[in-house]
């Protein structure tokens, strides 16, 4: 058997405490996000239920910056606000945090309101893990945010991100967000990626395309459709707007680089695609569809954007870009029958 080297055995030390970090930071997030590891403990101890219904991030907000909902306010949990000193009701350690999960007390002794869950969790370990989430989820949830900018990754494809880059210029020059200047960077300093927010903007386009194509099939007098397959995600959006999905339909609904292309009887084509375009020079029309979604991203982050105001935060971002309304970003026009396969 060959003996490790003091440097080989060195480098799997490290690199097996790195593994366990790693495990451990995903065990911290996953309690976080989804309630994983740990149970909500309910009529006074005699009940147990998994807590995927009571997630830190469900009241407390994705970016833990707390929240308000009806008359219950959810104060920040990032480990920065838990452990300022100034903090009322005392500040917070490991040890205080874990009470407040299992007993619901607060570090100076009082009871948390009846909002707060009890939790049990499923190994004592996750405490800490939680701990060094929440410390690292203030600078996650504002990197690339500076005083004066906001950093973002722009598309992979060059054309695309020149078209991205121009449409976040033309927001520049109408004053940026908050005082800010939006500008490109690496995605490991960026708030975002392109790809990370046209992820999360892609159920407004389809609840968008879905509103203009029900439109277009009324107009025409049809009430159902069929879908091509990689379209099958428009389903929900389109049952919402009255529309029947059938193979038999007449009409047929097929994605485009940029939006949808609605095949009606009797040959007509419609083409449903964005109608902004990165400096308002360019005809939509003369723009091909996926420098056009790419435009249209970089004017969608710009709104949502300013709606999160001053303290924007990654999940504010995301999570305002998916309730989107894109109500006039989108529109119609006539186009060209698809070329025959045969």
């Amino acid at each position: 058997m060959r003996r490790l080297t003091a440097a080989t055995a060195a480098a799997l030390l490290a690199a097996g405490l790195a593994a366990l970090a790693a495990r451990a930071g995903d065990a911290g997030e996953a309690l976080f996000l989804r309630g994983e590891g740990a149970e909500v403990v309910l009529a006074g101890g005699r009940l147990r239920r998994p807590a995927s219904d009571f997630a830190c991030a469900g009241c407390h907000g994705a970016d833990g910056r707390g929240r308000r909902e009806g008359g219950t306010v959810f104060p920040p949990i990032l480990w920065s606000a838990l452990t300022d000193p100034a903090r009322p009701g005392g500040p917070y350690d490991e040890a205080a945090l874990a009470r407040a999960l299992e007993s619901g007390t607060a570090p100076d002794g009082r009871s948390l309101g009846a909002a707060m869950p009890r939790f049990a969790l499923a190994e004592p370990g996750l405490i800490s893990a939680l701990a060094r989430y929440l410390a690292q989820l203030d600078l996650r949830q504002r990197r690339g945010v500076t005083a004066d900018g906001i950093a973002l990754a722009p598309p992979a494809d060059p054309a695309a991100a020149r078209a991205f880059a121009a449409a976040l210029a033309a927001e520049n020059l109408a004053g940026g967000a908050w005082g800010r200047r939006f500008r490109l960077g690496r995605a490991a300093a960026s708030l975002a990626t392109a790809e990370e927010a046209a992820a999360a903007l892609a159920p407004a386009i389809d609840r968008a395309l879905a509103g203009l194509a029900a439109e277009a099939l009324r107009a025409s007098g049809q009430a159902r459709a069929a879908v091509a397959p990689d379209a099958a995600r428009l389903g929900p959006a389109l049952a919402a707007q009255g529309v029947t999905l059938a193979e038999d339909a007449g009409a047929r609904l097929a994605p485009t680089a940029g939006g949808m292309r609605l095949s009606l009887p009797g040959g007509r084509v419609l083409e449903i695609a964005p109608a902004d375009t990165p400096d308002g020079g360019t005809p939509p029309d003369a723009m091909p569809g996926p420098l056009a979604a790419a435009a249209l991203l970089g004017h969608e982050i710009a709104r949502a954007a300013l709606a999160c105001g001053r303290g924007i935060t990654r999940a504010c971002l995301l999570e305002t870009l998916g309730r989107a309304d894109l109500a006039g970003r989108y529109a119609i026009r006539a186009a060209e029958p698809p070329a025959s396969s045969d």
